[in-house]
C-alpha cells in the first residue's frame, strides 16, 4: 500500500545555505516513518518547499516535483562500539572542536555545526578531541557535549526525533580524519547515508554527550559511527554515517 505524506524543511534547518541539513532531513523522514531506519540522500534537500514522503511497505522515497531527494528504508536497531564520554569531559572538548572549525569557511550558518549561529537558533555543536587522548597516528574519537534546548521539543519533555538525528550529524563529520592534529582544516563534505535507531529522546536540557569515530574511507565515500548518551552515561542513539568528501563546494554555496 502507498502512502503520500507531505512535509517541509524550514529554512532554519540548513546545512548549505541553500539546502537543509542532512541529518535534520534524514531525522525528519524517520520521524514521518516511524522506527529505526537507514536514510540515503540522492540530492541537496530544498528549503521551505514541499516535499512528499511516498511511502511503500518499509521504505518509501522522497521527492521534490519529479526529483527524487532521498530514499529510506526500515533497518533493525543498530548498535556500535563506541564508549561513552562525560558530559563535562564533552564540553571541554568542544572547545578544542570550536578551535577547529573556525580554521574552515564553509558551511559557518549550518544549523548543527555554523559558528556563525547564535545559541538557541542553532545547534552550535563542534566536536573535538576528549582531554587527555593520545596522540599516537590513529583514528580517535571525538565528543560534543548537548543540552537541547526547549525549542527543540513538540511536547515540551522530550526532544523531536529529527534534532536527535541533526545533533548526530557535523559530530560525526568531524571525525573525518581525526588523528589528534586540530590545527587541520576539517574536511568538506555533505551526508549521504545515515542508518540511525534512536532507543530514548532525551529530555529537554538534559547533560547529553554526542561521540563519534571515523571507521574507514573508500575513494570519496567516508564512513563513521556516532552515538548519543545521555545525563547518566546511557545510550541515546547510535548511529552510521557515510559522508562524501566534495571536490567542488561552489554548487552548494550561498547564491
Amino acid at each position: 500500500m502507498t502512502q503520500l505524506i507531505e512535509f517541509q524543511i524550514d529554512a532554519r534547518f540548513n546545512g548549505p545555505p541553500n539546502s537543509g541539513n542532512g541529518g535534520y532531513v534524514a531525522g525528519k523522514i524517520a520521524e514521518i516513518l516511524g522506527g529505526p531506519c537507514e536514510v540515503t540522500l540522492r540530492k541537496p534537500p530544498p528549503l521551505d518547499k514541499t516535499l512528499i514522503l511516498r511511502r511503500i511497505d518499509e521504505g518509501g522515497e522522497v521527492l521534490s516535483g519529479d526529483t527524487l531527494i532521498a530514499t529510506v528504508i526500515s533497518s533493525p536497531p543498530f548498535e556500535n562500539n563506541l564508549e561513552p564520554i562525560g558530559y563535562d569531559c564533552a564540553t571541554a572538548a568542544a572547545v578544542k572542536g570550536l578551535e577547529r572549525r573556525l580554521l574552515s569557511d564553509v558551511f559557518t550558518t549550518c544549523f548543527v555545526c555554523g559558528p556563525d549561529r547564535n545559541a538557541g537558533d542553532g545547534l552550535r555543536l563542534f566536536a573535538g578531541m576528549p582531554p587527555g587522548s593520545q596522540i599516537d597516528g590513529d583514528l580517535k574519537p571525538v565528543a560534543a557535549a548537548w543540552k537541547p534546548f526547549a525549542n527543540l521539543s513538540s511536547n515540551g519533555q522530550t526532544i523531536d526525533e529529527a534534532h536527535i538525528w541533526a545533533a548526530m550529524d557535523c559530530p560525526s563529520a568531524a571525525a573525518i580524519n581525526n588523528t589528534g592534529d586540530e590545527t587541520k582544516e576539517p574536511i568538506a563534505c555533505l551526508l549521504g547515508r545515515f542508518k540511525n535507531t534512536v532507543y530514548r529522546a532525551p529530555k529537554v536540557d538534559e547533560h547529553c554527550a554526542v561521540v563519534a569515530q571515523m571507521d574507514y574511507q573508500e575513494g570519496r565515500k567516508i564512513f563513521c559511527n556516532v552515538s548519543l548518551f545521555g545525563g547518566q552515561g546511557d545510550l541515546l542513539a547510535a548511529g552510521r554515517t557515510t559522508w562524501i568528501a566534495l571536490e567542488d563546494i561552489s554548487a552548494f554555496e550561498a547564491n
